[in-house]
């Protein structure tokens, strides 16, 4: 059989158009309601603030049959199939490979109220409204890039593992907790707050605003730059842990 350049064209053309389908596909999920969220690796994410709960898919370079939307005792949770908490491996050629590489799908949330958050992967998170909650409690794993343009939390408990980077931008606390382990970095110098316990188990950067008490304990070499009146306490310190007052 004679292979023409008709041919090549054809053939590229039908790959580009197959790639592109999956690429583009685009699906709502009605859900019930939840106040709790856990994302899994592989799934970037825009959180919306809004009256009716719902999720939809803005794209995806795998088929829609693996994505998982549950929700599950007031939880939603987003997974892909062989990528729940964490993706699996295939071997092939005796090379084992993950399943998945990179961004698979981008979603936007829309959320009527919020409690707990669990982020996973490598993927970048956005919070575009206001995040109100009397008790907010965050979790970050992995690479997880996490932007918040503001919050109004009483309470916040934020835990972080590996190399993380959680900005939030401007917004309102009453008190914080946060433990961090790895090489996380946390920004939230315009964040007005009272009072914050800090526990680094690491090399962790960390940019605060307080005003009352500031209480670190360290393991590791964590940086803390604050400002703000706080007093400060330090708890345990091993390593070379660093804590300025700007």
């Amino acid at each position: 059989m004679r292979v023409t350049i008709k041919h090549i064209i054809a053939f590229s053309t039908l790959i580009l158009a197959s790639v592109f389908s999956v690429s583009a596909q685009t699906k709502t999920y009605d859900v019930s309601n939840f106040n709790k969220i856990t994302i899994n690796p592989h799934i970037q994410v825009t959180f919306i603030k809004g009256d009716k709960a719902s999720v939809v898919i803005e794209s995806s370079t795998e088929s829609l049959d693996k994505l998982n939307v549950e929700v599950d005792d007031e939880t939603l949770e987003l997974y892909l199939d062989d990528a729940r908490v964490y993706t699996k491996s295939e071997k092939n050629n005796n090379i084992r490979k993950d399943v998945y590489n990179g961004t698979v799908v981008k979603a936007t949330i829309t959320y009527t109220t919020i409690s707990a958050l669990s982020l996973r992967g490598e993927e970048r998170f956005d919070f575009v409204d206001n995040v109100e909650a009397k008790d907010l409690k965050l979790s970050v794993y992995g690479d997880s890039q996490v932007y918040m343009k503001e919050i109004e939390v009483e309470n916040l408990k934020i835990a972080t593992y590996g190399e993380s980077y959680l900005m939030i931008e401007s917004g309102t606390t009453n008190y914080q907790q946060i433990r961090a382990y790895g090489e996380s970095k946390l920004n939230a110098i315009n964040v007005d707050n009272k009072e914050t316990k800090l526990t680094a188990y690491g090399e962790g950067t960390f940019q605060l605003n307080v005003s009352d008490k500031l209480k670190v304990t360290s393991y590791g070499e964590a940086v803390v730059t604050y400002k703000g009146n706080a007093k400060l306490s330090r708890g345990l310190s091993f390593g070379d842990a660093t804590v300025r007052k700007l």
